[in-house]
């Protein structure tokens, strides 16, 4: 076990790179904070013996050198977390959002119930500057998801319109196999 500060000054670095600075990273701080309080309290990991997992499963902790300007963010940042109607929010983070944001009760499920409940600071939003059309009608999806040039603020990541090739039979055994 690790104290909750000292984990964050593993999971941050491992979360983001150094080099987005200060700023970025005390806010990525908050963000892990956050979720690995919400953790504490939460059955997931419980019959492991643990609250979160190292993984992208939960937050990232790899086997990192300490860096200054993360002990700096941390610290500066210590027992900092948002709060929401008197509940720590739930801050769920991402590496490359492909554009738009999701619905938190269209994409986590709660206690095995799918969908979930809304949360209201989890809604789904543009990930650029201005605005954009409803991706519920099917016909902006499709223009949206084959615009290549969307200034989104992700946009250089190596995973931000990905593809994938597959078989239709390899489809259909992936969807049998998830769907109960």
């Amino acid at each position: 076990e690790v104290g909750l500060e000292e984990y964050l000054y593993t999971v941050v670095p491992s979360e983001m790179p150094v080099k987005f600075g200060l700023e970025s990273l005390k806010v990525q701080a908050i963000a892990a904070r956050s979720y690995a309080a919400r953790c504490l309290n939460a059955l997931g990991y419980a019959p492991l013996g643990a609250h979160v997992d190292d993984s992208t499963s939960s937050q990232m902790y790899n086997n990192s050198e300490e860096y200054d300007i993360v002990l700096k963010a941390v610290d500066d940042t210590r027992g900092l977390v948002p709060v929401y109607s008197g509940d720590i929010v739930d801050a769920r983070f991402f590496s490359t959002s492909w554009g738009y944001t999701a619905n938190f009760h269209e994409t986590w499920s709660v206690k095995d119930e799918f969908p979930s409940h809304e949360v209201p600071y989890l809604v789904a939003k543009p990930q650029f500057p201005g605005n954009a059309a409803s991706l519920y009608n099917e016909e902006n999806f499709k223009a949206f998801i084959n615009k290549k040039d969307t200034q989104a603020y992700d946009r250089f990541s190596p995973f931000f319109r990905w593809s994938i090739t597959m078989k239709g039979q390899q489809l259909e055994d992936i969807i049998q196999e998830n769907l109960p």
